[in-house]
């Protein structure tokens, strides 16, 4: 039998909702792609997971932000969730930040224990649970009876470390791509989608498959912000922590270099884990663009280091600076963080902007500014100011005379505890004393001679009964005493200290040691904090509020209340909407699936609008055929599938695949070709009734008429599914020739030029003309999977067609 596939959408499709998760199966072997929530951490939000998660053998993380991991450490401690997740490193360490920043930003206005900090601690371990891989590293799953299954991540272009997955098995590979970019951003490569041919399987996202080509975002977005500042404005930008806001910063922080009118306005990024994220950042050049990595490996320049971006953690240090205010803060929905008391606080003054850069996240107060932008650029007439309702909440300490009763009491309380602990450690100690005597005594008494002993008997017969009462009272109190040291012997635990001291020797520790050597601890090495070092610790500098009396209260762990704030905003401050979300337009999403060309297509994430738009330009562009309506619908149905969330869809191959096991002697009788990572060859056999010893079904070879003969070279699996009881023969003269490979006009035109041949485009088609005979010869696409080359036989002709065959692989 073939590979079994099916996929099931948890929750995300079909909907606005950013948070996404599916389910695929692949032969009874079950791989959670990605885990996201929303910025409401709403519980019943999770539901469908709560039922597969104690199920799930594996986990594929894509991207770093909330909407693909978000609800990781809550699964891992409230749903069963125990397997082991995969990623790239950037998605890793940037994925503790967005985490940090959301725990710390909710719970600073609201009671939150869905997790906590170490919950995400515990969820991030690279020890025993994450497993990070290198862009096009394959690793191989073998667990619960899957053999043979492999994943490789794949450069997405959305996010630093954001992957497109493949997963193959066997003949089939299943491409898991949601959120791409098909641009060269400035720190970022653009998505290697395009580099994939004909896959098996392709699970893409919808998003934005309605939208349309926009250019120069990077000169509109200066150009908001150079207006704001001409009249002595503030700018907000709400971003994220640690994903789409590095490209931001990038950007602005070179505009500000050459522009003197801008760095009269400071640059600033607020969130609780700013500095922290941006050394991580700085740290993971070799997973940048390939200009980044050059400029760092010729001139040691690393695009981090920013002179005119600050990095603060709270609203209060805005205090300090003056002059207009650019502020890139979390969160990006302004449900909480530094972006919701900075809109609240900036909103009624008409020169402030704010700047919607990223995709609106549904019922949030992003999502309504984003709403009031959209009517506002629609409309032909200004509207009237919006109002919008706010409930500001936020974590007060006690202060005054209550922190000074407070602390008061903390100070009898624990000079209370100290006294009690000293009477405690004087009993003690007195114990300790009256037992040490008691044994004194006791070894006193062990050295009394025999004669002394005789010499006691004596005098006892002498006295008769006249001390008799005496020596009763006597040894009743000896016998309480023995009884006492008895027992402190038995379950005495102090350390028992030698006869005789010695000098302390210790043996040195044995170096750790792997297949390539002694292992060397890197924070020997590092300048600063080694960003692969576990998680920041609780009291790190990033999450100390800048003055000192905040230090000393989060020192004191002093009580505090959450206050609620109920008010009705003005707004009357700019609203602009600049689309830098570093995601594929429509045009180029469709542009892209295109030259993919898969054999099935799988739209998951996206609205209603976005996931019926997308469908039917897959059916009739990528499935369709001819002018026949019906017959295109036909050939595309069941290619093409948009499920509904909980919706398990069979996506297996429609193929006849069977498994064979080929003996030596045949395998080096054939001309084995690579194709990816895959070998091929071509073999010719008879498929016949007859079975070997184990009852399984035999190929023939071709070279004889006894079938008998040949029955060893090739056994099948008794797992193939091919049943016996025919009769197939290849024919006898050779096979039609088949060219495996893509060819990329863009690409032969290089090769034509270093094969000292002059290529030029005319009308889609690479054109080489003879200077001295006038020979013309034309490469062209006549179809997805076809290429023709037409013109004179001549020279050119036979260059041109043997780069064509250097391109090709050609099984023989």
């Amino acid at each position: 039998m073939g590979v079994s596939i099916h996929i099931t959408p948890l929750y995300g499709s079909h909907t606005s909702s950013h948070a996404i998760s599916h389910l695929l199966t692949i032969d009874n072997f079950n791989i959670l792609l990605d885990v996201g929530w929303t910025a409401f951490f709403d519980e019943h939000h999770l539901d469908n997971l709560r039922q597969v998660a104690p199920k799930v053998n594996a986990v594929l993380l894509s991207h770093p932000d909330l909407s693909h991991l978000g609800a990781l450490p809550y699964a891992l401690r409230h749903l069963g969730l125990d397997a082991p997740v995969f990623s790239t490193l950037p998605v890793w360490r940037m994925g503790q930040m967005f985490m940090y920043n959301a725990y710390l930003s909710v719970s600073a206005q609201t009671p939150f224990s869905l997790f906590n900090l170490d919950d995400v601690d515990a969820a991030f371990e690279l020890r025993d649970r994450f497993h990070l891989l290198k862009y096009q590293q394959r690793h191989l799953l073998n667990a619960h009876g899957v053999d043979k299954l492999v994943i490789t991540p794949h450069a997405a272009g959305h996010m630093l470390g954001g992957a497109v997955w493949s997963i193959q098995k066997e003949t089939e590979t299943v491409l898991y791509a949601v959120h791409l970019n098909h641009r060269r951003e400035r720190h970022l490569n653009p998505t290697t989608l395009s580099s994939f041919s004909r896959p098996s399987h392709l699970l893409i996202s919808a998003a934005r498959a309605d939208s349309k080509t926009e250019s120069s975002k990077s000169s509109a977005l200066i150009e908001v912000i150079r207006s704001a500042i001409t009249q002595s404005g503030n700018v907000l930008i709400p971003v994220d922590t640690a994903g789409r806001v590095i490209e931001l910063a990038v950007v602005l922080d070179d505009a500000w270099h050459n522009d003197s009118f801008l760095r009269s306005a400071n640059l600033v990024i607020m969130h609780d884990l700013s500095s922290r994220t941006f050394e991580f950042a700085r740290s993971m050049i070799e997973w940048m663009s390939d200009e980044v990595v050059k400029r760092f490996d010729v001139s040691r320049d690393n695009i981090f280091d920013m002179k005119h971006v600050k990095l603060l953690q709270s609203v209060k240090q805005l205090d300090s600076l003056s002059g207009p205010l650019v502020v890139l803060a979390s969160s990006v929905s302004m449900e909480a963080g530094s972006s919701r008391h900075l809109f609240v606080k900036w909103c009624s003054r008409a020169p402030n902007c704010v700047v919607l850069v990223d995709r609106p996240e549904p019922n949030t107060l992003y999502a309504s500014l984003h709403q009031h932008a959209t009517r506002l650029q629609e409309a032909e007439t200004s509207l009237p100011p919006l109002q919008i309702p706010v409930t500001l909440r936020r974590k007060e300490y006690l202060k005054g005379e209550e922190l000074k009763k407070w602390r008061e009491n903390e100070r009898k309380r624990k000079a209370a505890e100290a006294e009690e602990k000293r009477k405690q450690e004087e009993e003690q100690r007195q114990k300790m004393e009256l037992l040490a005597k008691i044994e004194e005594g006791e070894h006193a008494q062990r050295q009394t001679s025999s004669k002394d002993v005789a010499m006691t008997d004596a005098d006892d017969e002498a006295t008769g009964n006249e001390s008799a009462p005496s020596e009763e009272a006597d040894e009743k109190h000896v016998d309480e005493d023995v009884k006492i040291v008895e027992m402190m012997r038995r379950y005495d635990i102090r350390p028992k200290r030698a006869n005789m001291e010695c000098y302390p020797f210790k043996i040195a520790p044995m170096p750790f040691w792997d297949e390539y050597g002694q292992i060397i601890d890197t924070g020997c090495f590092m300048i600063g904090e080694d960003p692969g070092e576990g998680a920041p610790s609780r009291d790190s500098e990033e999450r100390k509020p800048e003055t000192t009396t905040d230090v000393d209260l989060l020192r004191e762990e002093v009580p505090a209340e959450f206050v609620e704030e109920n008010m009705t905003l003005d707004v009357r401050c700019a609203i602009r909407i600049v689309d830098y979300a570093g995601l594929c337009d429509g045009d180029s999403l469709k542009r892209l699936i295109k030259e993919v060309e898969p054999r099935h297509v799988t739209l998951l994430a996206g609205n209603e609008e976005e996931t019926t738009h997308f469908k039917q330009y897959v059916v009739s562009q990528v499935f369709g055929s001819g002018r026949d309506r019906d017959s295109m619908y036909e050939r595309a149905d069941g290619c093409v599938v948009a499920p509904v969330d909980m919706e398990t869809v069979d996506i297996t191959s429609k193929t006849s695949v069977c498994h064979f096991s080929l003996q030596d002697k045949l395998i080096g009788s054939l001309r084995w070709e690579t194709v990816n990572l895959s070998h091929i060859a071509f073999v010719d056999a008879t498929v016949t009734e007859e079975r070997d010893a184990s009852g399984r079904q035999m190929l023939s070879s071709m070279d004889s008429d006894d079938t008998s003969a040949g029955m060893t070279d090739v056994t099948c699996r008794e797992d193939s599914g091919f049943e016996g009881g025919k009769k197939v023969r290849a024919g006898d003269g050779g096979h039609e020739t088949v060219m495996i490979g893509t060819v990329m006009l863009n690409q032969l035109l290089e090769k034509l030029s270093k094969a000292g041949l002059k290529a030029e485009f005319a009308g889609g088609a690479l054109c080489v003309q003879n200077a001295d005979s006038g020979a013309v010869v034309l490469v062209k696409k006549t179809a997805a999977q076809r290429i023709a080359l037409e013109g004179a036989f001549s020279e050119e002709y036979v260059k041109i067609r043997d780069v064509l065959y250097e391109e090709l692989i050609i099984p023989r």
